[in-house]
């Protein structure tokens, strides 16, 4: 079974308008204004799933689902809840002008509730990222591409 590494909503702070809402779509007001940092000593989720194919996506409601119990973001899920890609964002340190400390990050419902934070490459307690664009309103990334 497939893991995805997921830091929880609770963990992470916002400035400006809210970047991980719980909506379908990415926050456009959060687009060049808003930034966020991960908490201290906050640590990655393993959340194991259960699919039919290798990509994490925003429209695979029957296949791609929690396949062990996990307790996140203060909720409990069993096996069968839902796992969605809802939005994705093109992020980067704060202070960096270089294209290449760009990561996208994945907003995950959970049960029809955003829950957590995925990523392309892997972010750092501590450190405020800037929201640079809107990736997709409706992504599909392969899940070897989410990282620890």
């Amino acid at each position: 079974m497939p893991i995805i590494y997921m830091w929880q909503i609770n963990d992470i702070t916002s400035v400006g308008p809210d970047v991980f809402s719980n909506t379908s779509d990415g926050n456009g007001g959060a687009v060049g204004v808003s930034t966020f940092s991960i908490a201290g000593g906050a640590t990655t989720h393993p959340v194991d799933v259960a699919d039919n194919d290798a990509n994490l996506e925003n429209i695979d409601t029957s296949s791609q689902v929690i396949a062990s119990a996990v307790s996140f973001n203060g909720a409990s899920f069993v096996p069968g809840h839902n796992v969605l890609v809802e939005y994705s964002y093109i992020i980067r340190p704060v202070g960096s002008s270089d294209p290449a400390d760009n990561i996208t990050v994945y907003g995950i419902r959970m049960d029809n509730t955003v829950h957590g934070v995925a990523s392309s490459a892997p972010l750092l307690t501590g450190v405020d990222y800037k929201v640079l664009s809107i990736a997709s309103n409706s992504p599909t990334v392969v899940r070897t591409a989410v990282q620890k």
